[in-house]
């Protein structure tokens, strides 16, 4: 998977010789992790201040989250503990639970 600050997402084949789907998620792309099954990506847009899930098996991309004052600068998700943690320019640290982002 390869994502831009243009927000598009492209998910290759494992020798990305092929292109298997590609999404244009219109907000600028700052970073993304793959869930452990491969079936939804997380997907941090930081000047918009949100986190969205694209699920790749229903196609479908949802914003979850849109709680920082200012941008996400970075995010990162626990697979042991099922939390998400993102950082902002808000001078703020949240965890959230990953399965209800509350």
């Amino acid at each position: 998977m390869t994502a831009s600050a243009s927000g598009i997402i492209r998910i290759w084949t494992n020798d990305f010789e092929n292109l298997k789907s590609e999404v244009n998620t219109g907000n600028e792309i700052t970073d993304c992790d793959v869930s452990c099954d491969s079936t939804q990506i997380c997907v941090l847009s930081a000047n918009m201040g949100t986190i969205s899930v694209l699920d790749l098996e229903s196609s479908s991309y949802n914003v979850c989250l849109r709680s920082h004052m200012d941008n996400i600068t970075d995010l990162d998700y626990n697979q042991m503990t099922g939390k998400l943690i993102t950082v902002g320019d808000d001078y703020c640290v949240k965890v959230w639970h990953a399965e209800n982002m509350e």
